[in-house]
């Protein structure tokens, strides 16, 4: 079973209703379907540069 990533300054992603397409960028975040690997690595770039934080569905961190 697969899962997102979401990076975002919320504290829960699921704040808002968002859209679930490969990449998505709406509501102020940003979420991949099932990313991999080298994706997941570019995210956690990109919520470090715009001070946010890389959050799977169940609430687990991506933010190192």
């Amino acid at each position: 079973m697969g899962y997102d990533i979401h990076i975002t300054r919320r504290d829960d992603w699921w704040d808002e209703e968002r859209l679930g397409t490969a990449l998505n960028w709406a509501s102020g975040e940003i979420s991949a379907k099932n990313p991999s690997c080298i994706l997941i690595v570019k995210m956690r770039r990109v919520a470090k540069a715009l001070n946010a934080r890389g959050l799977r569905d169940d609430g687990e961190h991506y933010d190192e």
